[in-house]
């Protein structure tokens, strides 16, 4: 992974609020509060090289402002589609391309948070 990614999963990492997010390996490692006990040391799959981490986490945090969230994958392109859910109007369509469908949804997902 070169920099660039790496600065990429932090910044995903952050935004859907793992704590104190680092990467080691292919594995985004943070802490958490579960059940008033501190946890150290969880993981998940970096999000550029993981479709799964990226819509337990990433669509998962964007649903929660959207409504009928759209994802269309076209090879290693995807749009997405989504309704503020305050307005119910198209609030964004987003293209994102990569490497691999995991990179390419990490890119449109970061230009909705920097549109944001």
């Amino acid at each position: 992974m070169n920099k660039a990614e790496e600065e990429l999963n932090l910044k995903l990492a952050k935004w859907v609020g793992l704590r104190e997010p680092h990467i080691q390996g292919e594995l985004i490692i943070f802490s958490d509060t579960i059940n008033n006990k501190e946890w150290n040391n969880l993981y998940v799959d970096i999000f550029t090289e993981s479709l799964d981490s990226c819509f337990y986490y990433l669509i998962k945090k964007l649903e929660e402002k959207d409504t009928d969230l759209r994802i269309e994958f076209q090879g290693n392109t995807v749009t997405l589609f989504g309704k503020m859910a305050d307005t119910h109007k198209l609030s964004y369509t987003t293209i994102g391309s990569g490497s691999t469908k995991a990179m390419a949804l990490c890119n449109a997902v970061e230009s909705i948070i920097d549109e944001r």
